[in-house]
């Protein structure tokens, strides 16, 4: 019986360790592969579908404000020169012009709502992530100075706006220069009337998507760094799971 507390008791009792210990390093691998295919695989995809569109809207403001500039500019050169207007095929340039300029005109406010949703659903998927690595109170930290940078960006861009010394109003621009170029002008003074109230609709437009498209710019980058900020949060937390190794459960 002593031999048996000395030798086999031991032995006996070592073994059920062991297995516990090993169990449980399985159970923890377990957990982390759980982890990275449940919430971290699903995170990087959207966030990287929403960055895609995010960078295409950043484009598309900067394209618009060109295209009215460019509307404006044509507009001008037709008043300008008016003998362009008999030459064979010409129409086809300013057609050109304000068919691309309806085009994103139309484009870019359906991408901002995707966008936005976008953005919403992947907040989301970062909030699961902090809750089931332990993270939630440092990811609400990084998210409070998210939010006060992207407030900070819409009151400077509110400002900027409001000092436009015309309302914005690209669907009034756009039908007046359909006019400019469909009614015939007996007098040039005419033309140049409605060129000049074109242009009290052209400027702003064409400044307000400017500053639009730089605030959009940056709060890209906003939402860049956020991400990264999270993804080093989260991969730190996930990487620490694992990276005692199975020696640690002895110690």
């Amino acid at each position: 019986m002593a031999w048996f507390g000395q030798v086999i008791l031991p032995l006996v009792l070592g073994s059920f360790l062991f297995t516990g210990i090993l169990e449980g390093y399985k159970s923890t691998l377990g957990e982390k592969k759980d982890i990275i295919d449940s919430y971290y695989r699903p995170m990087r995809a959207l966030q990287a579908s929403c960055s895609s569109q995010h960078h295409q809207l950043v484009s598309k403001y900067s394209q618009l404000a060109a295209n009215y500039q460019l509307q404006f500019n044509e507009l001008a050169h037709m008043q300008g020169h008016p003998e362009v207007n008999t030459l064979a095929g010409y129409d086809a340039i300013p057609k050109a012009i304000w068919t691309r300029t309806e085009e994103l005109a139309k484009a870019t406010p359906e991408l901002a709502r995707a966008v936005s949703q976008c953005s919403t659903e992947l907040y989301i998927k970062y909030e699961e992530l902090a809750l089931v690595t332990g993270t939630y109170t440092k990811f609400k930290e990084l998210a409070k100075t998210r939010d006060e940078k992207h407030a900070d960006i819409n009151r400077r861009l509110q400002q900027s706006k409001d000092s436009l010394t015309a309302p914005v109003q690209a669907e009034d621009m756009m039908g007046l220069a359909r006019k400019l170029v469909s009614t015939p002008f007996e007098k040039t003074e005419e033309q140049q009337k409605l060129l000049d109230e074109i242009k009290v609709y052209a400027e702003p437009t064409v400044k307000a998507y400017e500053l639009i498209g730089a605030a959009e710019s940056e709060t890209f980058d906003n939402e860049r760094d956020f991400f990264w900020a999270t993804h080093d949060l989260f991969a730190e937390e996930i990487s620490a799971r694992q990276s005692k190794g199975f020696l640690s459960y002895f110690f």
